[in-house]
């Protein structure tokens, strides 16, 4: 009767502190009481507009290491015509999608059948969640960790090829005047 009265006082304990509910456009909420102590450097982040950062912003993929800067219309998702793409099965053709908004940037579910997810929350599809700086996006099994570039971002949506093949052409000579052409 002790064991388990002890068993069901630990299960209890253990939900209660590991109800911890974290979202995007919310604080993180604890069970515990809260405390009345005045930070000593009071910072406010509104979710809504996430705080301006030091460079341009970047997600890393957690599973190649590799960093891609956040442009207008980036795409996650099985489709070669993605930016970012991936074979697993949990993947939609076209997963998810990153747009910039007011100054900073939200992410955008495109009605995948699995759901994308900001720090282990489920979030509504083709609705524009804010995003920034630490913020991780679950796409299938696959992580994305929003971070600072140490990249210059390009001046345009597309993407210059890797081998640069402009060429300057020499202007043709003009004709002297009078010579009836």
């Amino acid at each position: 009767m002790l064991y388990a009265l002890l068993f069901a006082a630990s299960v209890t304990v253990g939900f209660g502190a590991s109800r911890v509910v974290r979202n995007s456009m919310t604080r993180v909420r604890s069970p515990r009481p809260a405390v009345s102590r005045a930070p000593s450097n009071p910072v406010t982040v509104n979710a809504a507009q996430p705080a301006a950062t030091a460079g341009p912003l970047a997600v890393r993929r957690g599973d190649t290491g590799e960093l891609v800067n956040l442009v207008p219309g980036l795409s996650v998702g099985r489709s070669s015509d993605n930016t970012i793409t991936s074979l697993d099965e949990r993947v939609s053709r076209t997963h998810v999608r990153f747009e910039p908004a007011g100054n900073g940037w939200v992410v955008i579910d495109q009605g995948s059948a699995n759901g994308t997810w900001i720090d282990g929350a489920r979030i509504p599809a083709r609705r524009p969640i804010p995003v920034q700086v630490g913020t991780v996006v679950g796409v299938g099994p696959l992580e994305l960790h929003v971070t600072i570039s140490d990249r210059p971002t390009p001046t345009s949506d597309r993407w210059a090829p890797s081998v640069d093949r402009t060429q300057v052409l020499p202007r043709p000579p003009v004709p002297p005047a009078g010579t009836g052409r």
